[in-house]
């Protein structure tokens, strides 16, 4: 169980994050990619931070802290980890142009939802309640 955990913190943290900052293709992220923009203006998540919140998942301590649940994937994020800046984990935060965050976000989203329909007959509601929404507005 606490191998799945670890794994659902290291995707919810990176992977969406990582897509935004690629435009949006999920085929050609890396986990290292994570802020400041589209593709082309972030920068790559620090080797500290990636370690921190690794060990955060690994000692138990996320259990514990404090969650947000983001707008348009639904799933928890800390608020705060120590020794990770508190806008890498709000990746928004570290968009200079919010509007476009919040384009690339939807975009996303849709594109999810889309090639999510081919599985929607295989999976029970709570599966299909939990997909990504489309946000009417960010944080």
């Amino acid at each position: 169980m606490k191998t799945l955990a670890i794994g659902c913190v290291v995707l919810s943290l990176l992977v969406p994050a990582a897509a935004f900052s690629r435009g949006g293709g999920m085929g050609s992220h890396h986990s290292g990619s994570v802020t400041g923009g589209a593709f082309g203006t972030g920068s790559r998540m620090p080797i500290k931070a990636t370690r921190a919140l690794l060990a955060a998942a690994l000692d138990g301590s996320l259990a514990n802290a404090e969650m947000r649940i983001d707008p348009h994937f639904r799933f928890r994020v800390p608020v705060a980890v120590p020794g990770v800046d508190t806008k890498i984990l709000n990746p928004r935060d570290t968009w200079a142009d919010k509007a476009a965050y919040d384009a690339q976000a939807k975009k996303l989203v849709t594109m999810f939802r889309e090639n999510f329909k081919k599985f929607e007959a295989h999976v029970g509601k709570d599966v299909l309640d939990a997909a990504p929404a489309l946000a009417e507005a960010a944080e």
